[in-house]
């Protein structure tokens, strides 16, 4: 089936296609303002989307049906893209495609001679006319003259047939033109009403031609297709202004199922997902520099960066993907672990059988030894190449890097950084480095302490230390380490082992954030492991004369509490949501009267010990007991000034980035990891969720790339915590190549 389209005519811009997920889309104006100036100034390489891909311009001749060029990604792994730059394309088989470079101009060359001759065609009729009266006259003039005037009749008709030979050839209503592999033919016709149609046909003439059985193609001048939405002016400020920090974000499970095209969840693929995350850090870093440099949410930075800053300073965020699936299927062990799965298969419920053998089957893998060290080590390597090629884009780079994993990934980059600690714990602990050994059970599971070289015999044995059986080192220092959505708790709970109020990532790592979603089944908390047992914390015979043991016992409190929430970007003071607020404050409302009613119990005995006491036992008591109903009243009357939207002091701690939690845990040192600040962040939910939560629980897991509120907490958290330690000499970036 054949379509006749109507062509627009006048001035059409040329534009800039690539070829992304088996379709052509436009690329963004400014993007294409800038290959159209490269053409023509003859660059050949034009870095693109923010210095992540590159386009290689290939030169062009007149024969030349090659694309304009293609696009070469720069940190992640894919093959070179095409990159088309055509003024004419054509719709087959529902997808709009370009034609040639050579094919274009062809095309434009003839549509432009048929508007050159529609604009003379008046005067080539005129002329036709003339020359037709003049053959008309000569006819009368033979009847009159004879034969005599033969001659001149011959001469007339033969000018009269050349004009309109010249005039029919000029004024023809269709010209057709063969692409340049010979497969398809275009015939552009005049319509009558000063327009021009095309029409696109098989160059074979049998009815088994180029274009499928009844197939329609059509054919326009001008893109018709896809186009990538335009940046805003502060996206194009943000993606222009020198990075300050880099995200380096790992996938988890089913990334291989999602890549496919049969992906009928249609969930993103994690470079879709860092594309969408790294738009909305842009739109962060925007709202946090209007507010001079405030947090999103309406507070300061709880770590400074609003000074440190500036106003009017942009953080580019970059987040690039790091990937594993595809290395780590190609071995040849996973490669028979999955044949066999296809073997093992029942036939029914087939999309089910197949999300549990494509996505489920990371987990196991995982949890074997040989497949754990071969992903470690995929992801190991990958980051050292994705920072080898951001030194070399960004040489004067000084930014912090910080490692983010989601799902799976998250344990993945967990257990590689703890092998980190405990490669450099056992070449720092043995003397002789020839002879250590590693081992790969500690690689599997890092236990909570580094490894300890074996005294006597000279014989020593160390844990996770780089060597052809280890996921090596990496070349980078991690600033920070971001949990999304992670079953690492659950994973190190399985294995048997507890972090402890002294576990820490240092020195591979400074800071570690555990950030989640509420209704997320796959994500759990990390401070109920971290908390102090009562044989871990000190004793509270001390706490008379200034002990610590009140200390444990408020950081065991704090740690068993709730998460802390992440600032919701769209609200106001405080960055909570109104639900959210309301529910914390009818809960503090209930633990305050409960807390009342245990004062006012303890009260009483204090009064019966006070009568049978000693008259100085009895001051000491009954003071003791006024101290604590003091307190009692105090924070009852914070909590229904809460309720009622009346400021207090902890609203104004909140508002100058600290937090009643945090202070307790920096006074008296509840931990060690993340310099004694909270480590479980929990997203807030909307209405909708919190009222349903098993629906949102089927996509809360796949939520955190499109959240903002996750953008602007790396933002204005994270990266502003890892730039301060830089400031305070914390944690400066080295290679250690």
């Amino acid at each position: 089936m054949y379509s006749s389209s109507t062509l627009k005519l006048g001035d059409v811009p040329e534009a800039w296609l690539v070829h992304v997920e088996g379709r052509w889309i436009r690329m963004r104006p400014h993007e294409q303002t800038r290959l159209a100036k490269a053409r023509c100034a003859g660059t050949r390489k034009v870095p693109l989307d923010g210095g992540r891909s590159e386009a290689r311009l290939w030169p062009q001749s007149g024969n030349d049906n090659r694309w304009a060029g293609e696009c070469v990604p720069c940190f992640h792994e894919a093959p070179p893209t095409p990159l088309a730059c055509s003024r004419w394309c054509f719709k087959l088989e529902g997808q709009w495609q370009p034609f040639g470079s050579a094919d274009n101009v062809n095309l434009e060359e003839r549509l432009q001679e048929m508007l050159r001759m529609q604009q003379i065609s008046p005067g080539l009729e005129r002329l036709v006319a003339a020359q037709q009266a003049d053959v008309a006259a000569s006819a009368e003039a033979i009847y009159a003259g004879g034969v005599a005037q033969a001659g001149a009749l011959a001469s007339a008709a033969a000018a009269a047939m050349a004009a309109a030979a010249v005039a029919g050839g000029s004024l023809r209503p269709s010209t057709g033109v063969v692409v340049a592999d010979g497969r398809f033919s275009v015939l552009l016709s005049k319509d009558g009403k000063g327009g021009v149609t095309a029409e696109m046909r098989s160059a074979d003439k049998s009815w088994l031609g180029a274009l499928p059985l009844f197939s329609s193609c059509s054919i326009a001048r001008g893109w018709a297709g896809a186009s990538l939405p335009a940046l805003t002016e502060d996206e194009c400020r943000v993606e222009s202004a020198p990075p300050s920090a880099l995200v380096l974000l790992v996938h988890g499970i089913g990334e291989a199922l999602w890549r496919k095209g049969d992906n009928v969840l249609g969930l993103k693929t994690i470079e879709a997902g860092c594309d969408q995350l790294r738009g909305l850090a842009a739109r962060a870093a925007v709202a946090a520099s209007a507010h001079g440099g405030a947090s999103a949410h309406g507070g300061a930075s709880a770590h400074g960066g609003a000074s440190a800053h500036g106003a009017s300073e942009l953080r580019r965020v970059e987040i690039l993907p790091v990937t594993w699936d595809t290395g780590v299927r190609s071995d040849r062990a996973a490669q028979e672990a999955v044949r066999t799965l296809s073997r093992i298969t029942l036939s029914s419920t087939p999309l089910i059988r197949q999300f549990a053998n494509e996505v489920l089957a990371d987990v196991l893998l995982y949890e074997q030894a040989h497949h754990r060290l071969a992903i470690q080590g995929r992801v190991v390597a990958r980051i050292n190449e994705i920072y080898r090629a951001w030194q070399q884009q960004h040489p004067g780079f000084a930014g912090p890097v910080i490692l983010c994993g989601h799902s799976l990934g998250s344990l993945i980059t967990f257990d590689i950084l703890r092998a980190q600690n405990e490669a450099t714990a056992a070449a720092a602990s043995c003397d002789d480095q020839s002879n250590l050994a590693a081992r790969p059970e500690a690689l599997a599971a890092p236990t909570a302490g580094a490894s300890s070289c074996a005294s006597g015999g000279g014989s020593h044995t160390g844990a996770a230390v780089a060597s052809a059986e280890g996921p090596g080192r990496l070349n980078c220092h991690i600033s920070a380490l971001v949990l999304l959505g992670s079953p690492v708790a659950f994973f190190v709970a399985v294995r048997g082992h507890r972090l402890g109020p002294t576990f820490s990532l240092r020195p591979s790592c400074a800071r570690l954030f555990n950030v989640f979603a509420r209704n997320d089944p796959v994500a759990y908390r990390l401070e109920p492991l971290l908390s102090p047992t009562d044989e871990e914390g000190p004793s509270t015979e001390g706490a008379e004369d200034g002990g610590g043991g009140h200390g444990w016992a408020r950081a065991r409190k704090a740690l068993d509490a709730q998460p802390r929430y992440v600032p919701h970007a769209g609200a106001g003071k405080g960055g909570m949501r109104l639900h959210i607020k309301l529910r914390q404050d009818l809960q503090g409302v209930v633990q305050q009267a409960q807390q009342a009613q245990q004062v006012a119990s303890a009260a009483g005995k204090s009064v019966q010990m006070a009568l049978s006491h000693p008259a100085e036992s009895a001051k000491m008591a009954v003071s003791a007991a006024a101290e604590s109903a003091k307190m009692a009243v105090t924070d009852s009357f914070n909590s229904m000034a809460s309720l009622f939207g009346i400021d207090t002091l902890a609203e104004e701690a909140a508002a100058a980035g600290t937090h009643p939690t945090t202070s307790a845990l920096d006074d008296h040192g509840g931990f060690a990891v993340n310099q004694g600040e909270r480590v479980d962040w929990m997203l807030q939910e909307s209405t909708l969720d919190a009222a349903l939560e098993y629906t949102a629980a089927l996509q809360a897991h796949t939520s955190y790339f499109d959240s903002q509120d996750l953008a602007a907490f790396l933002v204005n958290e994270v990266v502003a915590a890892s730039v301060t330690d830089q400031w305070l000499g914390g944690s400066m970036p080295s290679s250690t190549s």
